[in-house]
């Protein structure tokens, strides 16, 4: 049950973000913009590291790939990315971001879950900045805002593993093993 909430959220988060991104340009601070999306991706790459927690490296992929293609589908379907750029750029960086995220997390969740999720959420970001602006766009005009915004949502990502980790083990229903 915990495998199917966070797949849904991890689906409709992806689905946010490329809406989002292909009808809006935000300021994310610094004096810097970027494609209203921004925030979304940076949370569901670490959402991506919390699937991966629940149910391991091939389900997380998996579901990579699945909520993929259901983005592009509604994105193209809907008409929500005017430019067919915007769809495919969101659905090659995504994968590859979230390969680069899983990649770097995979090693370094045991022993340094903490850190693990950081890199994995700086250095899928990156990639996802660069081939995204690059497919959507032809140019990197907004690889700063980009970047930022979705190291923006590393706090954040790191507290909900905090509370999942320290506060939810407590309650009877939960898996322990699943919470560590």
């Amino acid at each position: 049950m915990k495998f199917f909430g966070l797949a849904i959220l991890f689906i409709l988060v992806l689905i946010s973000a490329d809406y989002l991104a292909a009808k809006y340009i935000v300021s994310i601070g610094f004096g810097y913009q970027a494609p209203a999306g921004v925030w979304c991706i940076g949370g569901i790459l670490a959402i991506r590291d919390w699937v991966q927690d629940v149910r391991g490296l091939r389900w997380s992929m998996l579901l990579v790939a699945i909520a993929s293609i259901i983005s592009l589908i509604i994105s193209v379907y809907t008409g929500w990315a005017g430019l067919r750029n915007i769809a495919i750029g969101s659905f090659v960086a995504f994968l590859f971001s979230e390969t680069a995220d899983a990649v770097i997390y995979t090693p370094l969740r045991q022993k340094h879950r903490y850190s693990g999720i950081v890199l994995s959420v700086m250095g899928g970001a990156i990639i996802d900045s660069m081939i995204f602006l690059w497919i959507a766009f032809r140019s990197f005009d907004f690889l700063p805002g980009q970047i930022i915004g979705k190291w923006e949502m590393i706090p954040v990502a790191l507290i909900l593993v905090f509370f999942r980790r320290n506060i939810f083990v407590i309650l009877p229903f939960q898996n322990k093993q699943y919470a560590q």
